[in-house]
């Protein structure tokens, strides 16, 4: 097993996909935070020159803002990671690795896992190094949080860093799972990026409607209700609780840990099922 799993990072690392993937991640990483403040100081002056508004103030962007939006699964290097690394994974298949493994005497539980596992590491570090690189050069333009770097926001940071693993170990079950599933790497990026387009537009959806009954009525149970749904939305609700406040509460935490944990899980068990009964040529 362990063997397997160090041939197949080694097999990622050694390819030019991750080559051009730090790159474009560097890239953002460092772009990103400038344009940002290029924004923020042209809004400033413009709300400068003109007259003021009662009770209008303008939201100045945090790099915790930025390092917490760094790992968005739908935009910029978020979306693009994921994109490559099903490439680099769907070449077993193209190449015939996969065959040759099984061939060899390997388990294809063995091999499932070591695919896995290859495709967590690789996001994981990939969007941690990308993050942290995000929230350093941001630190150069804007203060962390109005409350500074302070012991608790330490701690959040933590948990926020945590939570985001979990995500993208998730999504590394789901690449797995279509990755076996279709051995195709147009066709499992077209699969991905339309789950994430889907369940994001259902989330919206929902979050509509939870308004318009706000304006009815505030207090309504019903608006509590869906609240909760949309936190068990895949996707969708660890994007809408993940670094949106200063403290995660323990129903946060609840539905995170299902989101994450639970959605991955269940696309690992049955991505094993499909790829041990997969017809391997």
């Amino acid at each position: 097993m362990l063997r397997l799993l160090r041939t197949d990072l080694k097999r990622i690392i050694k390819d030019k996909l991750l080559l051009i993937t730090i790159f474009i991640g560097l890239g953002f990483a460092i772009i990103m935070p400038a344009v940002y403040k290029l924004i923020v100081g042209i809004m400033a002056d413009a709300i400068e020159e003109s007259e003021p508004i009662p009770g209008f103030t303008m939201s100045l962007y945090y790099s915790k803002t930025l390092f917490v939006s760094a790992f968005g699964l739908s935009n910029n290097f978020g979306l693009i990671m994921v994109i490559l690394i099903s490439i680099i994974i769907c070449k077993d298949f193209s190449y015939g690795t996969i065959r040759n493994k099984i061939i060899s005497g390997n388990s294809r539980q063995n091999i499932y896992l070591s695919l896995f596992l290859a495709t967590a590491v690789s996001l994981c570090l990939l969007m941690l190094v990308y993050s942290l690189i995000t929230l350093g050069v941001s630190s150069i333009f804007f203060e962390y949080s109005p409350n500074g770097f302070n012991s608790t926001e330490f701690v959040y940071f933590l948990e926020t860093i945590g939570f985001e693993m979990l995500v993208f170990i998730m999504v590394a079950a789901l690449v797995t799972f279509l990755s076996v599933s279709v051995k195709n790497s147009g066709l499992t990026i077209v699969i991905y990026v339309g789950a994430i387009l889907f369940f994001t537009l259902i989330g919206t959806v929902i979050a509509m409607s939870t308004g318009v009954l706000e304006s009815v009525d505030e207090a309504s149970k019903t608006n509590e209700l869906i609240n909760n749904i949309m936190r068990f939305i895949p996707f969708y609700g660890t994007a809408t609780m993940i670094g949106v406040s200063d403290k995660y509460k323990l129903i946060d935490v609840f539905a995170l840990l299902f989101d994450t944990i639970g959605y991955g899980a269940l696309l690992y068990f049955i991505g094993f099922l499909i790829f041990k009964k997969k017809d391997i040529k």
